[in-house]
């Protein structure tokens, strides 16, 4: 008899310390991330923003990440050119959604394009599933470009991985920042020396 009120009391024991244990150690946490850098387009700025303002890069990088432009609207777009067709500024907002393998995510985009220089920022509109917020910016001041990646992801997680995932978005972000990098590298390259250019897809 002792025996079996021994064993009731260390169950109930167990329970009174394992709950609050298991919503101490689980709990929301949120893993933020920047990465960032400048990188050599290898053409005049001339050239490069020809090629931004004909070439639909945006298309390119989400073809890249192994995703799809599902919509893309101007809300706001000013244009004004001295020349017709050329030195073509640009200065407004867009929203576009794509599709990838989180489901539908849409982005409110800022495009500056002017004499001398570029400037375009991407913001994730709303959270989804884990994705609390993704914040881009792309810039060009002569031969030179930059960009930045922003994340935040938010997941319940045990206290003794948070620092393993911590590590895990940093590299996700760091991943982001190549991939573009990449694109938009290549498409300078591959159209610089081109006369006409040939919009990659126009939305």
């Amino acid at each position: 008899m002792n025996l079996i009120k021994y064993i009731l009391f260390a169950i109930i024991l167990l329970v009174i310390v394992a709950v609050p244990s298991y919503f101490y150690f689980i709990q929301n946490h949120t893993s933020y991330a920047t990465a960032a850098r400048s990188f050599d387009l290898n053409a005049e700025y001339d050239v490069i923003r020809k090629i931004v303002v004909r070439c639909d890069i945006l298309e390119a990088i989400v073809t890249e990440q192994k995703g799809k432009v599902v919509s893309k609207k101007w809300d706001n777009l000013n244009l004004s050119s001295e020349k017709i067709l050329k030195d073509l500024e640009i200065d407004g907002t867009a929203n576009f959604v794509i599709e990838n393998e989180h489901g539908l995510m849409e982005f409110q985009q800022s495009v500056f394009v002017g004499k001398d220089r570029i400037f375009v920022e991407t913001k994730l509109v709303k959270p989804v599933a884990f994705i609390k917020n993704v914040n881009t910016v792309f810039s060009v001041k002569g031969r030179t470009g930059f960009f930045q990646v922003h994340l935040a992801y938010e997941r319940r997680l045990p206290k003794f991985y948070q620092e393993k995932v911590d590590a895990e978005v940093k590299k996700a972000a760091e991943r982001v920042l190549e991939n573009n990098i990449k694109v938009i590298t290549e498409i300078v390259e591959k159209y610089k020396n081109k006369k006409f250019i040939i919009p990659i897809k126009q939305r």
